[in-house]
């Protein structure tokens, strides 16, 4: 598998799963889940890790929950997403549970109404990772990864996902993309300081933005502000 392959099935997954209500989200009849489903989840076995005797076996098995949510590194990686999200917002972290995580079913917890942007950006950049990880892993000959790799790589998307849009509300990329104006027809590529600020600048915890027009952009978040990558 190329890793432009790779990208894409990270991508359709976190799609799939962001589409899926939470009846549906974890079924084995769906095609990702019969695709996770098809051996046991080689990263683990491969690190010889072993479920509690209280949860039993079938938590190596590499269905959606255990890839996505109860494997040791996803458990990890969410955690590290958890203690960010709480560093952003000063709140008590969110529950780290399957409905919520994959499904996104917010009857129990939900994000404050002007974070539900920047949740679904670091939810689904993170489902994203997971699932890339996990095919590496089961195609690449010695490919485990440890937490920490696959936070550093999360941390980087989201750092250039921070950056397009930064480009987006400060350059008219109509004109500076390099392609035939043409292909931008029926999208408005543009997006305003303000709401760049809303999305990604809340306690400018992760990024900042100076005053006055030609106010610069800082990130300061890092592998390890606000909250230390995972080991």
């Amino acid at each position: 598998m190329t890793l432009y392959d790779g990208r894409m099935e990270a991508t359709e997954a976190a799609t799939a799963l962001a589409r899926s209500p939470p009846s549906t989200a974890f079924s084995t009849g769906s095609s990702l889940a019969a695709t996770a489903m098809l051996a046991r989840h080689s990263r683990c076995c491969r690190r010889g890790t072993r479920a509690p005797a209280s949860l039993g076996s079938r938590l190596e098995e590499a269905t959606l929950t255990h890839v996505f949510i109860t494997c040791p590194l996803a458990a990890s990686i969410w955690g590290w997403f958890a203690a960010t999200w709480a560093a952003v917002t000063g709140e008590d972290p969110p529950p780290l549970s399957a409905d919520l995580l994959l499904a996104d079913d917010q009857r129990q917890w939900q994000p404050a109404s002007q974070l539900t942007p920047l949740w679904h950006c670091l939810r689904l950049a993170t489902i994203c990772q997971l699932w890339a990880s996990y095919q590496r892993a089961r195609h690449q000959t010695g490919a485990a990864e440890s937490a920490g790799v696959v936070a550093a790589r999360l941390l980087s998307s989201c750092r250039k996902a921070i950056l397009g849009d930064w480009r987006l509300a400060t350059v008219n990329v109509r004109t500076t993309s390099g392609v035939l104006s043409d292909w931008l027809r029926e999208r408005d590529p543009k997006l305003t300081r303000e709401e760049f600020t809303a999305r990604w600048c809340h306690r400018n915890v992760l990024c900042a933005v100076g005053e006055g027009l030609d106010a610069q952009l800082s990130i300061p978040w890092s592998a390890q502000h606000p909250v230390p990558l995972p080991a």
